[in-house]
């Protein structure tokens, strides 16, 4: 998956609006608790454990918290 389709799925699952710090944390730390459930193998979403899902939670980490942020 390119940058490009990174940043539109992440406009696509945390839309345009500008984020405040608060906000930003809290995604993040949804976004890292799904990544911490995919590396220790969590049986509840091993069916969502594939490596497709891994470079997504990987890009919603990164994208929406710094492309629309207010700090």
């Amino acid at each position: 998956m390119e940058i490009k389709e990174l940043l539109k799925q992440s406009r696509e699952i945390w839309g345009e609006e500008k984020l405040l710090l608060g906000q930003i944390i809290v995604r993040m730390g949804k976004i890292f608790g799904d990544i911490c459930r995919w590396e220790r193998g969590d049986l509840k979403n091993k069916d969502t454990h594939t490596d497709e899902e891994l470079k997504k939670e990987l890009g919603n980490i990164i994208f929406p918290q710094f492309v629309g942020a207010t700090i």
